[in-house]
């Protein structure tokens, strides 16, 4: 399994501890290269298929639960709970955006286009 280590911006870090008060002891997070059917799973729990006419189905897309199931999935070690959501639900907005960042150059989980 393809792993990366990271270390949180200190600026982040600090912020944690000092403002949301989260006595981490370090800001290093180790992330992991997702299998395909791993992948599959964190979409197929983002996304909300609905038929409006009952015979054409859509897709939409949560790309908020995106984010959440990317980290449940994609973190190994952490300073928060690994494999706990509420403990991903708790995270700063900050962290959560930082650490998705992370996962998706590393993976390529979300449905933009890359440059």
């Amino acid at each position: 399994m393809l792993e990366k280590e990271l270390e949180m911006p200190k600026e982040l870090y600090d912020m944690c501890n000092e403002e949301y008060e989260t006595k981490w002891t370090n800001g290093r997070v180790k992330i992991k290269r997702f299998l395909a059917k791993e992948l599959g799973a964190i979409q197929n729990a983002s996304v909300k298929v609905k038929s409006s006419n009952g015979l054409t189905p859509s897709a939409d897309i949560n790309p908020v639960e995106l984010r959440f199931q990317s980290v449940l999935k994609g973190v190994v070690e952490a300073p928060w709970g690994v494999n706990n959501i509420d403990a991903i639900y708790n995270l700063p907005p900050q962290v959560l955006d930082w650490v998705f960042t992370e996962l998706d150059e590393f993976n390529t989980v979300s449905y933009k286009k890359k440059d």
